[in-house]
């Protein structure tokens, strides 16, 4: 135990520091990181009311599902409905 009023030693920080020398902090530059495979999934933001919102998160849960499944279903609803390949048959072509 300290004695009252005796505060902790202060550590020096720049003591606990890597030091590198000063040519290879002159190194080349790193090479620009190479350019990332083209994604095959894309993000976007669909917005609906409180009350659908509140109805599919109801729904999800009651199904032990997402609201991105139910979501997906739908997709499927609209695509089979105008003679298009399903989401799952999509995603098996790429």
């Amino acid at each position: 135990m300290t004695a009252k009023g005796k505060r902790p030693s202060v550590v020096d920080l720049d003591s606990l520091m890597v030091k590198t020398p000063a040519t290879e902090a002159r190194a080349e530059p790193a090479a620009a990181p190479a350019k990332k495979p083209a994604d095959t999934h894309f993000r976007t933001s669909v917005y609906f009311s409180r009350a659908v919102h509140d109805k599919l998160r109801e729904i999800a849960f009651q199904e032990r599902k997402t609201v991105a499944d139910l979501i997906h279903e739908g997709l499927d609803a609209v695509l089979t409905s105008r003679n298009y390949p399903t989401t799952a048959e999509l995603r098996r072509k790429t």
